[in-house]
């Protein structure tokens, strides 16, 4: 794999490996402190890291639907859910 192509891979938060956005891996929204939080960045959690860690927790004060979950849905068209 070119080093182009890692560079646009997401890391697993947990892990550092580079991985693919697939059914069945953890996604989290980190959102910034202050009295109106925004989304700051989306974090991973890789298919063999959620079978050993779990999931992310929700982020306290956010809604859980906006801030964690697991992708479903089929491999072409990915789609995130809460847990």
């Amino acid at each position: 794999m070119s080093s182009e192509i890692r560079t646009k891979l997401p890391k697993c938060h947990t892990c550092g490996r580079f991985m693919h956005i697939e059914r069945g891996v953890a996604w989290k929204m980190v959102y910034s402190g202050g009295p109106a939080p925004e989304p700051e960045r989306e974090i991973y959690r890789c298919l063999k890291c959620v079978k050993v860690a779990g999931e992310f927790t929700p982020q306290a004060g956010i809604v859980p639907a906006y801030s964690c979950g697991l992708i479903q849905g089929s491999d072409d068209g990915a789609s995130q859910s809460s847990g």
